[in-house]
């Protein structure tokens, strides 16, 4: 009788422990914890110094600490990558979505598959919230905010800065700190030199005037991202690509052995950094537009955050060269891993910077005219020209040649770039004067801002030659006329022989005359 009343103290004891235990509220089991948010730190000028830029968090508690999905979540479905790339689609309402979640949206735990489970999660959540439960608005400095512990709590920043940044979930079972990436990125593309020259390149190095053949130098200045400790883990991919238009052809093969097929491409890192080809970074052709790419190494990305990245490489204005005011445009562009949500027009994921070329030429045409004036329907054999430009040392070397046929009488000079030019007729057809040189200049004038825009200007003194403007001013005709019969001005064909026989005889006549008179008068005297 004794041990039943001793047993029956016991269980009542055991019920009181239970009910008193039932009765703690549950605001002293999820007892606050702080989460440090940090600012963006964007690097400017080349990473040698920094900023804080204005950054907002927007936090939304997914689980509640007895991980019971929150009201605004009831009914939220998602769809979660497998690390064999098979999918989980579940509700947060499913008695282990929280387990779930911890696993697919781990970069530990799933890390092939944390940036498309992140992202999903995001997708999912934030259009379903009617409003954050908590949000740091516009920091530019370490800001801590208490949550409620063992809390899954989906973090989504956002910054004015170029990077967006990562959204994390993360569990609130104590004190920790959410920091963002910490540097934005630029792309500097440009020109360097024109075979070795840089007299026919603008002054911002974003244009130059040029001819087929030509060799253009390029440079491509970028910055390797730098990413807080927080994402380091999920950081990937960063490539620099080129892409010309059709009339630039990229000069990969430096060494004629082909030991090494893109060693045009030359990849520089400031400030004493090293990158091994290969091994910290790759060098690729494109498919079918004649450009490459460059990738880095997540590791090498990781170790060399902030660090300036230079590419220089060469490449020829082939016979594809358009003559137009769009020119022909090489175009660099940089992709970073910049957040886990859809970019946008704002704050894009790739960034480019173009550079543009621009060439010129001349359509040359040979007319013939009559002895009646009228200009021939058909062209005459036989004209034909050498067209020269002057070099450095003031002397003319020939670069075209052209001879009329009975069909054809015009071609277009097309190697022709700024400079000054000598057009010779070295034989005329038969029954024509055989024309004097003349001498025409290019010039490529540039515009308010400093450019060239594609239009160039054509001069010239002698009026044989007649100069017209294209519509748009990129290129211009040029057309010399030769009468039948007609021995033109200072051109010395046979019609000054003529004239020098012609006088000569005056002269001769004109002395006899002189000497007969000179005698009679001397007799008459």
């Amino acid at each position: 009788m004794k041990a039943k009343k001793i047993f029956k103290g016991m269980t009542a004891a055991a019920v009181a422990a239970v009910l008193a235990a039932s009765m703690v509220p549950m605001t002293a089991f999820a007892a606050g914890v702080t989460i440090t948010v940090k600012p963006v730190n964007n690097l400017d000028e080349h990473a040698t110094t920094s900023k804080a830029l204005k950054t907002t968090y927007n936090i939304y508690k997914v689980f509640d600490a007895n991980y019971a999905v929150q009201e605004a979540f009831k009914d939220v479905s998602v769809t979660m990558t497998k690390s064999d790339n098979s999918t989980d689609t579940f509700s947060l309402k499913d008695s282990d979505a929280d387990k779930k979640l911890s696993k697919y949206c781990s970069a530990t735990a799933n890390p092939n598959n944390y940036k498309a489970n992140i992202k999903a999660l995001t997708d999912a959540l934030v259009p379903a919230a009617t409003a954050p439960d908590v949000t740091v608005l516009d920091i530019t400095a370490d800001t801590t905010v208490t949550l409620d512990s063992n809390c899954y709590y989906l973090v989504v920043p956002t910054a004015d800065a170029q990077m967006n940044i990562a959204p994390s979930l993360i569990t609130a079972a104590s004190n920790l700190t959410v920091a963002p990436k910490t540097s934005s990125i630029s792309v500097d593309k440009s020109i360097e030199s024109v075979n070795s020259k840089t007299d026919n390149v603008s002054t911002s190095k974003n244009s130059a005037a040029v001819k087929i053949g030509d060799t253009v130098s390029y440079s491509i200045k970028s910055q390797i991202p730098s990413y807080a400790d927080a994402v380091k883990e999920i950081a990937q991919d960063y490539t620099i690509t080129d892409t010309p238009t059709a009339g630039l052809s990229i000069k990969f093969d430096k060494v004629a052995d082909d030991s090494d097929p893109t060693d045009g491409i030359v990849v520089e890192i400031t400030g004493g950094t090293t990158a091994t080809k290969g091994t910290d970074y790759t060098i690729t052709k494109n498919t079918g537009d004649g450009g490459f790419k460059v990738v880095f190494s997540d590791a090498y990305v990781l170790a060399n955050g902030g660090k300036d990245v230079v590419v220089n490489f060469d490449a020829e204005v082939n016979e594809n060269a358009v003559v137009n005011t769009t020119g022909n445009v090489n175009d660099a562009k940089v992709s970073f891993d910049n957040d886990y949500k859809e970019a946008n027009s704002e704050k894009p994921t790739d960034i480019d910077d173009k550079v543009t070329v621009y060439r010129t030429k001349m359509d040359f045409v040979k007319e013939f005219v009559g002895k009646d004036g009228q200009k021939k329907t058909t062209p005459i054999a036989g004209a034909s020209f050498t067209l020269s430009k002057k070099n450095s040392t003031g002397t003319y070397e020939q670069i075209a040649t052209f001879t009329t046929t009975a069909t054809v009488n015009s071609t277009t000079f097309e190697r022709l770039d700024v400079g000054d030019y000598k057009l010779e007729e070295i034989n005329a057809p038969e029954g024509y004067a055989k024309l004097a040189p003349v001498e025409f200049t290019i010039a490529a004038p540039l515009t308010e801002g400093g450019e060239y825009n594609g239009v160039f200007n054509f001069s010239t003194e002698n009026s044989t030659l007649k100069l017209e403007a294209s519509t748009d001013g990129t290129y211009y005709t040029g057309t010399i006329t030769n009468v039948e019969g007609q021995t033109l001005p200072g051109t010395g064909g046979m019609g000054t022989i003529i004239f020098t026989v012609a006088g000569a005889g005056v002269v001769l006549v004109a002395g006899i005359m002189l000497i007969v008179y000179m005698k009679k008068r001397k007799i008459e005297e």
